[in-house]
C-alpha cells in the first residue's frame, strides 16, 4: 500500500494545469490545488469523509451519500436539483437555440417521457443563472483590455396596454458592453427605453465584473452612451463615429450582436415579460463567454481573459461552478 500513498501524495502536490491545456487559461487555474476538487464536506470543509449508502432519487437514480466525520454531517454530492444533469443540459441547449420554454417542455415529454411544465423550465434556468452570476462576479479578468465598445440593439415586444397608443408592438432595448482584446462579453442590459442612466448601468455592471476599466471607449455616435459613461468614468477616452462616418467604427460588438439573433434571442422573440428576456440573454451571454469557441481567438473569451478553462458542453461547466461553490 505504500506506492499507493506515494502516487496519492505526488498527484496531490500537483497543480491543476499540469492536466490542462497550459495556453487556454495560464493564470487563474493554476492557483487552484487537486485537493481543491475532491469531495470535501459542504459544512465544515474537511475531507475526511465516509461512504454512507445511496439515497434514491426517482428522476436521477442511486445517488450515492457521504458522511463527515469530523462534523457528522451527511450529504451528497450530486448537483442540486430535481432533475437529472443531462436534463438540464438539454434544456441549456434548447434555451441558447431560440427555444421557448414551451417548446423546450414539449422536446423534454417527447425524448425522455417527462412532464415538465413552462414555469418549471423558467425556474431551473433562474436558479442555475444565479450560480452562474455569483460565480462570475468572484473572478478578476487577468487580461485587460484596453478599449471596450457599447452599443444597443431593439427588442420588438408585445404592445403594452398602459402605453401603446394604437401600436401593436414596442421596442425593448439591449445595451451591451464588450471587451475587445479577450471578446469577452461583459454586460447586457434589458430597458424600456435608451437612456444614459440605461448605458451607464450596462458600463458600471461591466466595470464590476472585469474588475477594471477600458482606457478608450467606442459607441456609435449616441449622445446617450456618452453621457452614460461620462457621469461615472469622466477620464475615459470615449470614440464616438456614427454608421454614415466610420461604418465599421463598432464592427466587433455588431457582430456580437449578429450573435445574439442567429441564437437564442430572435429580433421578434415570444417572450411573456421582460425579466424572461433577461434570463435568456444573461444564459446566452455565459454561453458565448465560457462555451462557445470564438473564431478570432480559437478558444473561448472566458479562457482568453484568464478566468477559466474552456468548456465542451454544459455539464462541465455547472460541475466546475458547482466545485468552486462549495
Amino acid at each position: 500500500m505504500l506506492w499507493l500513498w506515494t502516487l496519492g501524495r505526488k498527484f496531490e502536490l500537483k497543480r491543476l494545469t499540469d492536466f490542462l491545456e497550459v495556453e487556454t487559461c495560464n493564470v487563474d487555474i493554476g492557483q487552484f490545488r487537486i485537493d481543491y476538487f475532491l469531495i470535501r464536506c459542504p459544512k465544515c470543509k474537511s475531507e475526511k469523509v465516509i461512504l454512507k449508502g445511496w439515497r434514491k432519487n426517482k428522476r436521477k437514480g442511486p445517488v450515492r451519500r457521504f458522511c463527515c466525520k469530523i462534523c457528522g454531517h451527511k450529504f451528497s454530492q450530486s448537483i442540486h436539483g430535481h432533475f437529472p444533469l443531462k436534463i438540464i443540459e438539454f434544456i441549456f441547449d434548447l434555451a441558447v437555440k431560440g427555444s421557448t420554454p414551451g417548446d423546450i417542455a414539449d422536446s423534454i415529454a417527447k425524448t425522455y417521457s417527462i412532464n415538465i411544465s413552462r414555469q418549471t423550465i423558467m425556474n431551473v434556468i433562474e436558479k442555475y443563472l444565479e450560480k452562474f452570476l455569483e460565480f462570475e462576479v468572484k473572478l478578476r479578468h487577468k487580461l485587460e483590455s484596453k478599449e471596450w465598445q457599447i452599443d444597443d440593439t431593439p427588442q420588438i415586444f408585445p404592445k403594452d396596454n398602459s402605453n401603446t397608443k394604437g401600436k401593436k408592438s414596442r421596442f425593448i432595448w439591449i445595451t451591451n458592453v464588450l471587451a475587445v482584446d479577450s471578446r469577452y462579453w461583459l454586460s447586457a442590459n434589458i430597458s424600456n427605453n435608451r437612456s444614459a442612466e440605461e448605458s451607464n448601468k450596462a458600463f458600471t455592471m461591466a466595470v464590476k465584473r472585469a474588475k477594471y476599466a477600458p482606457i478608450k471607449v467606442r459607441c456609435d455616435g449616441y449622445e446617450g452612451h456618452i453621457k452614460g459613461i461620462r457621469s461615472a468614468y469622466p477620464f475615459i477616452y470615449i470614440d464616438s463615429a456614427s454608421k454614415k462616418e466610420d461604418f465599421g467604427h463598432i464592427n466587433l460588438i455588431e457582430s456580437l450582436h449578429s450573435f445574439i439573433r442567429r441564437k437564442g434571442v430572435k429580433k421578434r422573440g415570444r417572450f411573456r415579460s421582460i425579466e424572461n428576456l433577461q434570463c435568456f440573454v444573461e444564459l446566452l451571454r455565459i454561453y458565448y463567454n465560457f462555451l462557445h469557441p470564438h473564431s478570432a481567438l480559437d478558444t473561448t473569451p472566458a479562457a482568453k481573459a484568464g478566468i477559466a478553462p474552456p468548456f465542451k458542453c454544459w455539464g462541465e461547466f455547472i460541475r466546475y461552478v458547482h466545485r468552486l461553490s462549495e
